[in-house]
């Protein structure tokens, strides 16, 4: 569940479909994996640079991404991805 904690949860629910919100949470259960966190608690707007290093790692262990993949949280931000 993600769930504003200031603003309006309207705003959510217009931006992000259940499955979009099913996949952050894997994503972010994948990375605290063995911590046992029942809640994350983030500015959304800082969610590519509290983030993505942690997965560009995991992945490029895991051998899905290479080493040069051009992808960082700037470029995160301004794709919109």
């Amino acid at each position: 569940m993600l769930v504003a904690r200031e603003g309006n949860q309207s705003v959510i629910e217009e931006h992000f479909t259940d499955e979009d919100i099913a996949e952050l949470a894997d994503i972010l259960t994948f990375l605290h994996e063995g911590e046992g966190l029942t809640e994350l608690n983030f500015m959304i707007e800082r969610l590519a640079d509290r983030y993505l290093p942690n997965l560009r790692r995991e992945l490029t262990q895991a051998g899905v991404l290479g080493d040069h993949t051009g992808i960082s949280p700037e470029t995160v931000s301004h794709r919109g991805i």
